[in-house]
């Protein structure tokens, strides 16, 4: 058997504090006018390596070693100059590594 859900919150509303119930249907209700998760903005298309080691779950600098490495693709303007790694060489470097499971 599920326990019932319910939250009790407390709202300031023109100074006076009002206490308020909210029932599993409440709640329902509230998480359906949220957008979902898989709405939110998309990775951009071309990203720092600040940003790049985040989609790729890694470090900075683990990131910054692989390109001194040349083991992943980015491009750059000229030495020193600022990295910009494209989504979709990510993604194809991510698949290139790839290894299938034993079976």
């Amino acid at each position: 058997m599920r326990a019932a859900v319910s939250v009790a919150v407390e709202i300031e509303l023109n100074g006076a504090r009002v206490p308020i119930d909210l029932d599993e249907q409440a709640l329902c209700a509230i998480a359906s006018a949220l957008p979902c998760t898989s709405e939110r903005e998309p990775w951009p298309q071309w990203m720092s390596a600040e940003t790049a080691a985040a989609y790729l779950d890694c470090s900075v600098e683990r990131l910054r070693k692989l390109v001194a490495r040349r083991q992943i693709p980015f491009v750059q303007e000229g030495r020193g100059c600022r990295l910009e790694f494209s989504r979709d060489d990510l993604d194809e470097w991510m698949r290139s590594r790839r290894v299938e499971a034993c079976g």
